[in-house]
């Protein structure tokens, strides 16, 4: 009895993918995949058989029964379960603050990526010519670092993520540049510390600042230029 009811879920489960292709009872919303979903080819002849089943492939990756209740399942249980961010360029920090995880971000922030003496004066050469082209034309350059989340709400990183103690590439740059140039460097680091002891100066959820944070900004920018 207990294996022919097996039998009979199992069948079932089969039939379900075919069941709300048709009849449409998957009401979950629509992941947002900032695409476009593929579209059901058009048959045009024998000799194109080859690209119209690949066509065909894309269409059921897109469009089989029950794949938006999968998709919103599988990014549920990757971060209550794994504490992994469904985006896969993301990590989960602490109290559900998410941290951008590409273009090596961490490895910046921890100190284990470097800029070397060539790359250096590369920067410092290349800021020298702007700054002297605007000053040709009566106007004043000033070089703007804007920072990422991870410098000023480091308290939020998972635990596994711990600077090496060396400088990042920005400290780098501002330490080069304050030994060898004149170009005005600004470094936003420290208006927007201070200014998340009054408020939240960046969004949970993303690695921009609000317009907590911006208001900040804008009036150290200001009076950088103005002075």
């Amino acid at each position: 009895m207990a294996s022919r009811a097996l039998i009979i879920l199992f069948i079932a489960l089969l039939w379900l993918p075919t069941l709300d292709s048709r009849w449409g009872w998957d009401r979950c919303p629509a992941p947002n995949e900032k695409r476009k979903l593929a579209n059901f080819p058009d048959y045009k002849s024998l000799q194109n058989m080859g690209p119209y089943v690949a066509a065909l492939e894309r269409y059921f990756d897109d469009h089989f029964g029950f794949r938006k209740q999968l998709v919103r399942w599988n990014n549920d249980w990757k971060l209550k379960l794994f504490h992994e961010s469904p985006v896969s360029m993301a990590i989960e920090g602490r109290d559900g603050w998410l941290y951008w995880a590409g273009d090596g971000m961490l490895a910046n922030y921890e100190g284990s990526t470097r800029l070397d003496e060539q790359e250096l004066n590369d920067w410092r050469k290349l800021l020298e010519t702007r700054r002297d082209w605007l000053a040709a034309r009566g106007e004043k350059y000033v070089f703007v670092v804007a920072p990422d989340k991870h410098s000023i709400y480091p308290e939020y990183l998972p635990a596994w993520v711990v600077k090496s103690g060396k400088p990042s590439k920005l400290d780098q740059l501002l330490a080069h540049m304050r030994a060898h140039s004149t170009v005005e460097v600004l470094d936003l680091r420290p208006a927007l510390i201070a200014a998340k002891k009054a408020g939240l100066a960046f969004l949970q959820t993303d690695t921009h600042w609000n317009s907590f944070g911006a208001f900040f900004i804008r009036t150290t920018i200001a009076l950088i230029i103005s002075s």
